[in-house]
């Protein structure tokens, strides 16, 4: 028997119990391709914002990230954890002083749900708390606020190259408007947007493409990873280069 009706039979097998092969290259994993971006881009540091239990840096620094992870979080329920997790790839990986990213400094009022990652400075909605139990609010409690730029540059991070993701739940209005100095030294940026509206208040995707646009930032990739009734896509990770530098974009057409 071929090799090819070898992998046909795997691949009929495994579709038969819901499971789908695919080849481990840039076509199919999103992360492969996130970090081969990082360093044509040569960011040096990546901005991890909405880190929650630490999860997103593991997998980039797992999958071959050589620059500085700096990681913020709100929740003390699993800021532990996440410095637990930094703390294991050493001087490679830095979490920030707790606190909610936003437009201004001082306390606000959180929303915590049962699964902790949906946790966010904006209320849910009702078509967000009808997904389940998971999504509801477990407590609502206090936590401080800091901008972007004004604590990047307490942490010392003065003459680098940023790339920026944020997965905030809604609040990316908020945390790019205490960010300008930010967008403006980040070579990409990498946004997690719903298309529904999960929480009150949220911007849409239209909204944050005009200011990752006027930024001077283009869209790179897009990875779904949300899906509701009937295969509705719900929520994708968008990805936004800086397409100004010759060298660079002849790396970044490289990839494919």
């Amino acid at each position: 028997m071929s090799l090819d009706s070898l992998k046909l039979r795997a691949r009929n097998a495994a579709r038969r119990v819901g499971l789908e092969i695919k080849p481990s290259n840039l076509h199919s994993r999103f992360d492969l391709r996130l970090v081969e971006l990082l360093k044509a881009k040569q960011a040096t540091v990546l901005l991890d914002v909405g880190a929650n239990r630490g999860q997103f840096a593991t997998e980039i620094l797992k999958s071959g990230y050589g620059g500085t992870v700096v990681s913020f979080e709100a929740l003390p329920h699993v800021y532990q954890e996440l410095s637990a997790s930094a703390a294991a790839f050493g001087k490679r990986w830095v979490v920030a002083p707790r606190a909610a990213l936003s437009d201004s400094e001082g306390h606000v009022n959180f929303n915590v749900t049962k699964n902790f990652a949906s946790s966010s400075l904006l209320q849910p909605t009702s078509y967000m708390l009808g997904k389940g139990e998971p999504l509801t609010i477990l407590e609502t409690i206090e936590v401080p606020t800091r901008r972007l730029d004004s604590l990047v540059r307490t942490l010392g991070l003065v003459d680098e190259s940023f790339f920026l993701k944020m997965d905030v739940q809604g609040a990316e209005h908020l945390v790019l408007a205490g960010a300008p100095e930010i967008i403006k030294r980040s070579v990409g940026v990498l946004l997690e947007v719903h298309l529904v509206d999960y929480y009150e208040g949220q911007p849409t995707w239209k909204q944050l493409d005009d200011i990752m646009t006027s930024n001077g930032l283009r869209l790179w990739d897009v990875h779904p990873f949300l899906r509701g009734v009937h295969g509705r896509l719900e929520g994708m990770d968008i990805v936004y280069v800086r397409p100004d530098d010759a060298s660079v974009n002849a790396g970044l057409n490289s990839l494919g």
